[in-house]
């Protein structure tokens, strides 16, 4: 298929791109997700309050995570309406890139890549889960999984190909990113990139947005020893937490 080419975000410019991202549009025709209406307030649909006896997430942070696990990421997010998700992003250590990969990059249009030394590869799942409530159908959540990256499954193209996108919620999608090897924590580096989720637009949760609460980090058996960076990313006091559940830089 022939697709249009667009300007990829630079990763200069993409430590702060979840919150520009949320103000974006999705691209139409891209993942299995359709384009949101725009024209459409969400909130609209009937919801159920979630049972507090119980808190979404407890599950997966009782499982301790596999040696390829670097970190998973999780929150709740919170419709207008009053429905809830459960947000899971997790993320594996780096890999080197398959010729079945290459051809993928190649084919949307992650163009830098073969110009990076060393170049790798991060898979990830990223996943809402429905905890209670009809969600709309055309609210999504922006996620992002660092700063070059294709996705299949439920999702929505946001500012560009190769660059992060919209989660079809209730709904789930599997991520490869790009990036230039070498050390975590040097500037091109796995722990150098951004990573989770946001609402609203620059910060701020509008009435016709999501709210995320509950942010939370798990760490992987070796991720601390790894990389100074992520491992004070537990300890991280998010800026806006209604608005945003993101690591890294």
């Amino acid at each position: 298929m022939t697709r249009p080419t667009l300007g990829a975000p630079s990763l200069l410019a993409a430590t702060a791109l979840l919150f520009l991202l949320a103000g974006c549009a999705p691209l139409e025709g891209a993942g299995a997700a359709e384009t949101p209406d725009a024209s459409v307030v969400p909130g609209s649909d009937e919801s159920s309050t979630p049972d507090e006896s119980s808190t979404p997430g407890d599950e997966a942070s009782d499982d301790a995570l596999p040696e390829d696990v670097l970190f998973r990421i999780t929150a709740t997010a919170t419709a207008p309406g009053g429905a809830v998700v459960h947000l899971v992003e997790t993320v594996h250590a780096p890999r080197a890139i398959t010729p079945a990969d290459a051809a993928d990059l190649d084919a949307n249009l992650c163009d830098p890549w073969r110009s990076w030394p060393g170049a790798m590869i991060q898979d990830g799942e990223i996943s809402a889960t429905s905890v209670s409530g009809t969600w709309p159908a055309d609210l999504y959540i922006p996620f992002t999984l660092g700063h070059w990256a294709i996705f299949d499954g439920d999702f929505a193209l946001a500012q560009a190909y190769c660059s992060p996108g919209w989660l079809g919620t209730p709904g789930s999608s599997t991520g490869r990113q790009v990036f230039a090897g070498g050390a975590p924590d040097s500037a091109d580096g796995w722990a150098t990139q951004h990573y989770g989720f946001a609402t609203g637009a620059d910060g701020e949760v509008g009435p016709a947005d999501a709210v995320l609460s509950e942010c939370a980090i798990e760490l992987g058996p070796t991720t601390a020893a790894m990389s100074a960076l992520a491992a004070a990313w537990p300890g991280y006091v998010q800026p806006a937490p209604d608005a945003a559940c993101t690591f890294g830089g």
